[in-house]
């Protein structure tokens, strides 16, 4: 008999109140349960897992439910009738029950062997090495790679080591293969390595976009997305007499001539052309930022820029014996009259109207400065104070620490009153702070900045904003006024098109 079968227990099977007997099958792959004086037990061996076995009970009668005692051994459906085939899921025993109305037949399942194994061979997609590429890891289809045997048809080609890391070697082509019983991997390889090189060397790629400069554009911001975090870019000009790059991709024009732009990002060197037509004796064109008083009480002030990240800017007085800026920004008073203070990068020159009223007479009370309304400073009058007090709280409030606070624009005079009579005296000097883009003054640019400056442009009488809010709303080249393209700014910003504010650009 063969392994697969199925028997009938006893010579009879009495269901439905009647005898039931059936014959075998002729075909061996789909039995019938019998019974005769040769057979005695009722036992259905499976060879594999996976394999599938078809029972009937023959010329019984009604509905049959077919059930498996253990369905992670054997499961069992019904194919119609009193018909139902029966799958080897594992290896191991258990019962498959066929229930009539009354009567209930129970056959042992046995699954013998886990499945046969069948050889199989996948070809993965295929890999080609570049002059200075020269390793790759593979990917199994979720199989672990170090559970596989890895071969090369030709190691001068290339190599592959225990973990399925392909490395380069030469030139030419070869078949990596991985192993694991019978299943089998292939990979063709082709390689351009040049084995001759260090691959430690930057890859140089030459980009197809060209930076073009002249007098109407001197400069030009190379954008290069979003980094990851940790790496940073690092430019350089292959001729700093035709153009200069800066450290936030801004290239700027010296001369006409062509040369090249490259930005090295790990070990991978990007380089752009660049073509200028600039002419140096055109002069350098100019945009106006604000203007700034000075005086005896407040001889000195810092503008702030807001220059891209790693721009580098040359600052220049016009007149230094009215005021001189250091290269922070800092503009300090040396007589009286007026003067510009430049800002130069990106080829602009960035100017900032002075105004002195100077003399050299200093007042007798030393001066801070505070850059913002609703900004503070915390002055320490040292031991023994009994009070402090502001001469003006529309301009500045102090508390009982000497914490100031600034309430608007202006100077007020802050005393501390010490408990032996004495008091010392600071000028504290508020300057507005712009915040490009704030036109609501809110502490936040969004979109609500955009919309007011909409509705400021279009009805001023009716939507108006204050002094402050008029200098952080002009974010779009500060100094023209404030137009709908200050609000196109703000949304650009919003859209991450771009990064800070404010937006200037070359007209």
């Amino acid at each position: 008999m063969d392994i697969k079968k199925i028997l009938a227990c006893g010579a009879a099977l009495a269901l439905l109140g009647g005898a039931l007997t059936v014959n075998a099958a002729d075909n061996p792959i789909i039995p019938s349960i019998f019974a005769s004086a040769e057979e005695s037990s009722t036992v259905v061996e499976l060879a594999h897992v996976g394999d599938r076995y078809n029972v009937s009970l023959g010329n019984a009668s009604g509905t049959t439910t077919w059930t498996s005692a253990d369905e992670k051994i054997a499961t069992v459906v019904s194919t119609g009738g009193l018909n139902a085939q029966i799958t080897a899921v594992s290896v191991g025993t258990t019962t498959i029950y066929a229930s009539l109305a009354d009567q209930t037949v129970a056959l042992t399942v046995k699954v013998l062997a886990e499945a046969e194994e069948v050889e199989q061979t996948i070809q993965l997609p295929d890999l080609v090495f570049g002059e200075n590429q020269n390793t790759a890891n593979t990917a199994l289809d979720g199989a672990d790679a170090a559970d596989f045997k890895w071969s090369s048809s030709d190691e001068s080609v290339a190599t592959v080591d225990a973990k399925g890391t392909i490395t380069a070697v030469g030139k030419g082509t070869c078949v990596i293969t991985a192993v694991n019983g019978k299943t089998t991997y292939k990979i063709n390889v082709t390689s351009n390595y040049d084995g001759t090189q260090d691959p430690t060397d930057p890859v140089v790629i030459e980009r197809s976009e060209v930076v073009k400069l002249s007098n109407d554009k001197v400069s030009q911001k190379i954008s290069i997305g979003e980094l990851p975090e940790g790496v940073t870019p690092v430019w350089s000009s292959s001729d700093t007499k035709i153009a200069t790059v800066d450290q936030s991709g801004t290239v700027t024009a010296v001369s006409s001539g062509e040369c090249k732009v490259n930005v090295q990002i790990g070990t991978t060197i990007y380089s752009f052309k660049v073509e200028s037509t600039y002419d140096p004796s055109q002069g350098i064109p100019e945009k106006e930022l604000s203007s700034i008083t000075l005086s005896d009480s407040t001889p000195s002030r810092t503008i702030n820029v807001s220059a891209p990240e790693g721009a580098q800017i040359k600052w220049s007085s016009s007149d230094e014996s009215v005021a001189t800026v250091d290269q922070k920004g800092t503009v300090t008073a040396i007589g009286s009259g007026s003067c510009k203070i430049i800002a130069y990068y990106g080829g602009v020159n960035y100017i900032v109207k002075v105004e002195s009223t100077y003399t050299g007479q200093a007042p007798t009370a030393p001066t801070a400065e505070i850059n913002g309304i609703g900004q503070t400073l915390q002055l320490s009058g040292g031991e023994g104070v009994k009070s402090w007090s502001s001469s003006d709280e529309k301009v500045a409030t102090v508390d009982s620490t000497g914490k100031v606070t600034a309430t608007g624009l202006g100077q007020a005079v802050i005393t501390a009153e010490f408990e032996n009579g004495t008091s010392t005296q600071i000028n504290v000097v508020v300057n507005p702070k712009t915040v490009y883009g704030d036109a609501t003054e809110d502490g936040t640019v969004n979109l609500n900045d955009a919309v007011a400056i909409l509705q400021f442009v279009a009805l001023r009488q009716k939507y108006p904003l204050t002094e402050q809010g008029q200098r952080n709303a002009d974010c779009h080249n500060p100094g023209d006024g404030i137009s709908g393209m200050d609000a196109l700014a703000i949304q650009m910003l919003d859209a991450k098109v771009i990064k800070t504010l404010p937006l200037i650009e070359n007209n």
